[in-house]
């Protein structure tokens, strides 16, 4: 249960780099379907957020944050051997993003 809690956290934070509409048009009957909004159709036109960003589906955003990544290296020479230092791996612009959408600091 607090997975899927957590996924949808998400998903509501990562709104404006997603495919999803932010402020759907519910109509009064709820049989009739939903109209997107014009900031929707805008985003799904152009495919691209208001940041410039492309949008993505949840699951390739999650493949994009998933590059992320901490390789502890230790030095294979003799003067700086047994002393591990930590390297992280560059961050885009588009991980920037999502991380400050989901209060997250890098």
């Amino acid at each position: 249960m607090l997975a899927y809690l957590v996924e949808w956290e998400m998903r509501r934070r990562l709104k404006p780099l997603l495919f999803t509409d932010e402020s759907p048009l519910l109509p009064e009957d709820p049989v009739l379907p939903v109209t997107p909004s014009e900031s929707a159709l805008a985003k799904t036109g152009t495919r691209q957020s208001t940041s410039g960003h492309p949008l993505q589906s949840f699951r390739t955003l999650l493949e994009q944050l998933a590059t992320l990544t901490r390789n502890t290296v230790r030095a294979q020479w003799e003067a700086a051997a047994n002393v591990p230092f930590h390297m992280l791996s560059r961050i885009t612009p588009f991980q920037e993003e999502a991380l400050r959408l989901l209060a997250v600091t890098p």
